[in-house]
């Protein structure tokens, strides 16, 4: 059984250097602080690929009121 938050979506993953992994966990542990409210890995994700994409000039077809779709 999937959990209705996650129907429709896919899983996207890597391996990345533990460092690398660390320090972007103090990033949003940093942020989740300043902002008052939890920040996930995956919200960070989500972001970082509509960045990745725009840089690209791509819209992701998710992003349509150009909010997160997570």
């Amino acid at each position: 059984m999937v959990a209705k938050s996650r129907e429709g979506k896919m899983q996207l993953a890597g391996y990345f250097d533990p460092r690398d992994v660390f320090t972007l966990q103090e990033v949003i542990a940093r942020e989740s602080v300043k902002r008052g409210s939890r920040k996930t890995v995956q919200d960070a994700m989500a972001e970082m690929l509509r960045d990745y994409c725009a840089k690209h000039g791509v819209k992701l077809p998710s992003d349509t009121k150009g909010q997160e779709s997570v």
